[in-house]
């Protein structure tokens, strides 16, 4: 008889086991993310540019020019964005009293002109740009090792 009680009571406790068991339930909870993502560009430098002098024209120089190279940049955007040009500033060599400065883009869906009216529009993605530029001094350009930048900057839409 003790030994019946105790199956029993061993039977009730598994079934009130089981059954509080069978009624948990699973709860779902949907955790809510938000972004807002600027715009932005990163702008790569692939390979400076070459000046080269006119063999016409003694007293101008660009990488147009034969023996001359544009430089080659990359516009990495995550929005469409424009890329502008500076004019060409003289960083190195015999001191140049320029006549006229001008850089130029090439390359995106491109505006091409002078600097301050030079930009090109870029998409979403790698965008490869050629970087030109012209010089003009008021005398002959002399024998010499010179330097030029031209800054390029991006401005997202």
């Amino acid at each position: 008889m003790i030994r019946r009680s105790a199956l029993l009571a061993t039977a009730i406790a598994l079934s009130s086991f089981t059954v509080s068991a069978s009624k948990a339930s699973a709860e779902d909870l949907v955790v809510p993310f938000e972004a807002n993502i600027d715009g932005s560009c990163n702008l790569n430098l692939i390979a400076p540019g070459v000046l080269a002098r006119d063999f016409s024209n003694s007293y101008a120089i660009a990488a147009g020019f034969e023996g001359g190279q544009f430089a080659q940049v990359e516009a990495d955007c995550n929005t469409p964005a424009e890329i502008s040009a500076s004019a060409p500033v003289q960083t190195a060599g015999p001191e140049l009293v320029l006549m006229s400065a001008e850089s130029y883009l090439i390359g995106g869906s491109t505006v091409i002109g002078p600097a301050g009216n030079n930009m090109a529009q870029v998409f979403n993605g790698p965008n490869f740009l050629e970087v030109d530029m012209y010089l003009e001094s008021e005398t002959p350009i002399t024998s010499g090792d010179y330097g030029f930048e031209v800054t390029l900057t991006a401005t997202p839409n």
